[in-house]
């Protein structure tokens, strides 16, 4: 008698002459599934129920085949990718993110620090506002990324804004600063930092990013917003004895809105 992988083998095989020769799937099917129970890590076998359900649009039952085969895979090479793309069905088929994020977290075990695994991971923790472990994830990312400099900084701004959601205010100005360290110009960075600087009083980082900010992007704000900018710049200068600085940008905030709450009293201050 033959051996459970030489017999799950001469079922595949059968499976085959079924569906090409003869145009009956649900007689490859059944040999297929045959072949699986006496071999679960027939690798073809497995493939071709994967294929043959999903063609079917049974994504349930690929994403279960693929499940258990990551389980049962000799390789853990295998292992990973069955993991792997089971979960990209419960992610993309099945619109299914528990499921979705136990096979990544599955493939973290096994790997860790799989690339593919926690970029899944961490949009899937941003889309849900997991803010906790977005943090986590992004900066790992972002800490071993071999990436544009574009992609780089916004990993990193991400994670800081992560951070900032959590509370953990230097651990997000941190982020900043590395994401403005890649890129001084990457926007995302320059509106999150600045404003959290303002209302953290960090007065150094508000002259690093609001003239950039301004440079960059001032002509395509509205004026209330350039001035409210324009104010904390002129906050930001007051606090480091710059009053001269301080003047002019609260001078320049008047120009854009003259009824600015605050920027008249801040003036008077300045010249006093």
């Amino acid at each position: 008698m033959a051996s459970q992988p030489l017999r799950a083998d001469l079922l595949v095989t059968i499976a085959c002459w079924y569906e090409r020769d003869l145009g009956d799937p649900v007689a490859a099917e059944k040999s297929l599934e045959a072949a699986m129970s006496a071999d679960p890590t027939n690798y073809t076998a497995l493939r071709s129920l994967v294929l043959l359900h999903g063609q079917r649009g049974d994504w349930h039952r690929a994403a279960a085949y693929l499940t258990c085969a990551a389980g049962n895979a000799v390789d853990p090479f295998d292992s990973v990718e069955f993991a792997l793309d089971a979960a990209e069905i419960y992610r993309d088929q099945l619109h299914d993110m528990e499921g979705a994020v136990e096979q990544y977290t599955r493939v973290l075990e096994m790997s860790p620090g799989h690339p593919k695994a926690v970029a899944a991971l961490a949009d899937a923790a941003w889309q849900r506002k997991d803010w906790t472990a977005a943090t986590s994830l992004l900066e790992d990312m972002a800490g071993s990324a071999k990436l544009a400099m574009e992609e780089t900084a916004s990993l990193w701004q991400k994670a800081a804004w992560s951070a900032q959601m959590t509370g953990e205010m230097e651990r997000a100005r941190s982020g900043y600063r590395r994401a403005f360290g890649v890129l001084p110009t990457h926007l995302p960075t320059l509106q999150a930092w600045s404003q959290l600087a303002g209302e953290q009083g960090w007065w150094q980082d508000v002259l690093t990013t609001v003239p950039r900010l301004l440079a960059q992007a001032g002509d395509r704000m509205t004026p209330v917003e350039r001035a409210t900018h324009l104010m904390r710049l002129g906050r930001a200068h007051m606090a480091l004895r710059d009053s001269v600085a301080g003047t002019a940008a609260f001078t320049e905030a008047l120009h854009f809105v003259p009824d600015l709450p605050g920027a008249r009293e801040a003036l008077v201050e300045s010249n006093g």
